[in-house]
C-alpha cells in the first residue's frame, strides 16, 4: 500500500491502478484459497453468510444456511439451493438453540 500512495503523489495514476489490481487480485486468491482450505476441513459448513454458502455449493459442500437479520439466506435457498442435497437445512438466526425449527429438504 506504501507502494500504491508513493505512486499517487508522483501522479502516475494509471501505474497506480494496475499495481492496486495487481494486489487486489493476490490478496482475494489468498482469502479465497484459505476458505476452500478451511472449508476443506470440516464435514459441514454452517454459516449466516450467503457467499459462505454459495462457496460450500461450489466445492459441493453439505452446508447449513441460517439467516441474518435480512433473510437473503432463506430467499436464496428458496430460490436456487433449497432442493440441493448437499444443503442440510436452515435454522432463523445463528447462535440459537442448534438446529432447532430447522426445515430439511
Amino acid at each position: 500500500m506504501r507502494l500504491v500512495r508513493a505512486l499517487n503523489r508522483a501522479s502516475l495514476r494509471r501505474l497506480t491502478e494496475v499495481v492496486f489490481a495487481l494486489w487486489w487480485e493476490h490478496t482475494v486468491r489468498s482469502w479465497m484459497d484459505y476458505a476452500v482450505f478451511l472449508f476443506s476441513r470440516h464435514a459441514i459448513v454452517a454459516t449466516d453468510r450467503l457467499h459462505t454458502h454459495i462457496l460450500a455449493c461450489l466445492m459441493d459442500r453439505p452446508s447449513i444456511a441460517h439467516d441474518g437479520s435480512y433473510s437473503k439466506n432463506s430467499r436464496y435457498l428458496h430460490a436456487w439451493t433449497g432442493t440441493s442435497p448437499q444443503v442440510r437445512g436452515r435454522t432463523g438466526r445463528l447462535g440459537g438453540a442448534g438446529n432447532a425449527g430447522c426445515t430439511y429438504g
